[in-house]
């Protein structure tokens, strides 16, 4: 996952981190400029689980819970994340980074948790992109 604008507040939640792009593995970097191609690179965060190196664990860990529990996407810690990403002012992207970047744009958060909800349901990659602006607040 990577955010851009604004590097946004993680802080309550345990372990997740926004490092700046540039500190991220080279795969990351490469495919962050081809998602946030505008973006300057002091603009562009990658959202860590503080452990692997990468998304996984948050991404992965709030798919049990929706799949195997019956959790709204609204109740995971990749909706905290998300919602963290919003207040920023952030646009974001969530793709699996050995896969397709054919990513489902959504304008609001509703959209965002729809889609999400709907791509885990059907067992899908969450490949997804959220674009801020004022509007979307």
């Amino acid at each position: 996952m990577i955010a851009v604008g604004p590097r946004p507040d993680f802080a309550s939640l345990a372990d997740i981190e926004a490092v700046p792009v540039v500190d991220a593995q080279d795969y990351v970097q490469c495919l962050a400029r081809m998602l946030a191609i505008d973006a300057p690179q002091s603009d562009v965060w990658f959202v860590h689980d503080g452990e692997t190196g990468t998304s996984h664990n948050f991404v992965m860990t709030s798919e049990e819970r929706v799949r195997m529990e019956n959790v709204p996407v609204s109740a995971t810690v990749l909706a905290e994340i998300i919602l963290a990403c919003q207040q920023a002012g952030d646009s974001f992207f969530i793709w699996w980074a050995g896969g397709e970047l054919d990513v489902v744009t959504c304008t609001s958060i509703q959209g965002v948790m729809d889609t999400i909800t709907r791509q885990m349901n059907e067992g899908d990659d969450i490949l997804i992109k959220y674009e801020h602006n004022e509007a979307n607040k």
